[in-house]
């Protein structure tokens, strides 16, 4: 969607993990790259630690049992895998603009080095929107998604700001939206208030999202997974939203119109009838994705 003055809109996403982007983003940056806007995937951490399923499958083996070529694998040569999977699955989106930042995913601390990089990223990039991580999801002290959100707010600020001895001019974004997975949240500390109020129909890149689970094969994932996720996370917001697949966001600033705002999506589902309109609305389209050797994802078949 390009901005009021016709020019594309510069779109950063800044998340902890390599997969948090698609799985929260995916659909939403693929409908903007598909009318013309540019978008940066910014992760912090490659997620060597949190998501290292391999070696965690290797360990609970037996000492004698155990190969050694995984024992033996560097965090650097890991790192280098997740990222060529960040890589390949924001590919499906669209998303060739990829930034790794190199910050251990296991310290839970606000990093000042993760501050300043993003800051310096936010002052090159010149996003017109970033989409960043809940900082009160997990109170901001244990949970590794909510430290990179709480580094990102205050990265916005700070690009805000004048820098000595600096000659780029300050920049701030028109937008931020935090990243409203709109689920049931078990965590103690977790961010149960935070009220949803943009929803973005993805459903025309359901494909998208289900076939970009099959490159994170580290955390062992694959395109039955992918249905498994966008019928319980998208599924379920598409019900809220009106529609069949839908991702979730928070504004953090209320916008500010000459009018109300009226959906054109409500007005034009009104047009049609009930039966029409649910049709349109309500596709269970995650069912029974064929792999590539023509089974079924997770051995399943559709029935005759």
């Amino acid at each position: 969607m390009p901005l009021p003055d016709g020019k594309p809109a510069r779109i950063m996403v800044v998340t902890a993990h390599p997969v948090d982007a698609f799985d929260n983003t995916g659909g939403t940056c693929a409908e903007h790259i598909s009318q013309g806007d540019h978008v940066t995937a910014v992760m912090c951490t490659s997620g060597i630690y949190v998501h290292n399923e391999r070696l965690k499958d290797e360990l609970r083996k037996p000492e004698s049992e155990r190969d050694p070529a995984v024992l033996s694998e560097s965090p650097e040569a890991y790192a280098a895998r997740k990222r060529d999977e960040a890589e390949k699955s924001l590919g499906c989106f669209g998303i060739t603009d990829v930034v790794l930042l190199p910050y251990d995913d296991g310290s839970h601390a606000l990093e000042p080095g993760m501050i300043e990089d993003l800051e310096m990223l936010i002052r090159d990039r010149k996003p017109h929107v970033i989409l960043q991580q809940d900082p009160l999801d997990g109170a901001a002290i244990f949970d590794d998604h909510a430290l990179v959100g709480a580094a990102t707010s205050l990265a916005i600020e700070a690009a805000g700001r004048v820098r000595f001895g600096d000659p780029r001019p300050p920049w701030e974004p028109v937008e931020v939206y935090l990243l409203g997975t709109y689920g049931i949240n078990t965590s103690p500390f977790g961010n149960r208030h935070a009220r949803v109020d943009v929803f973005v129909d993805v459903t025309k890149h359901y494909e998208a999202k289900v076939r970009a689970h099959q490159y994170i094969v580290s955390q062992g994932q694959n395109i039955g997974w992918g249905q498994k996720r966008i019928e319980g996370i998208e599924g379920h917001a598409g019900i809220f939203a009106g529609t069949s697949y839908a991702e979730a966001f928070v504004r953090v600033t209320p916008p500010v119109c000459e009018m109300l705002p009226i959906n054109r999506k409500r007005y034009e589902d009104l047009q049609l009838s009930s039966a029409e309109r649910f049709k349109k609305n309500h596709q269970l389209l995650g069912a029974f994705v064929p792999e590539a050797d023509g089974s079924y994802a997770w051995g399943l078949k559709p029935k005759a």
